[in-house]
Formats: structure tokens, sequence, C-alpha cells
């Protein structure tokens, strides 16, 4: 398992069928993950920790983007 701190979930967006946290990474980009159960592994209250099991690929999406044209072919 790899543990990293991901950054400071600054809000959580409310949208229709499903919940988003907004978090702010340290390389200041906002990275949007879904606010789903079977991610979430736990909580430390005290400390103000969300222990998160992202699906594969997502932090990808926002931290090492590709051109897009070059990751779909026809």
């Amino acid at each position: 398992m790899v543990v990293c701190c991901i950054g400071t979930i600054e809000s959580v967006l409310s949208l229709p069928g499903q919940i988003i946290f907004s978090v702010k990474h340290s390389s200041g980009k906002e990275i949007l993950i879904p606010a789903i159960e079977e991610f979430i592994i736990g909580a430390d209250d005290a400390a103000k920790i969300l222990h998160y099991n992202a699906p594969e690929g997502l932090l990808d999406v926002y931290l090492n983007p590709g051109k897009p044209e070059e990751d779909f072919e026809d």
C-alpha cells in the first residue's frame, strides 16, 4: 500500500447523484475526487485526516495530464 498526502479538502460539492471533494494539491492544482464509501478507508477526526484509496489513474488525470487526442484512437 502506498500512503501519501494528496492535499487539503477545500470544499465539498453536492452534485445531483454524487458528492465530490475539491482538494487543493501541494502543487496548487485542484483535484476533484468522488466521496464514495468504497474509496474511503477511514478517518481520523482528531487529526482531521481522511484516508482515501483513489481509483487507479484518477490522480494522473490532474497531475500528469497528457494530450487527449493522443489517448484515444478513432
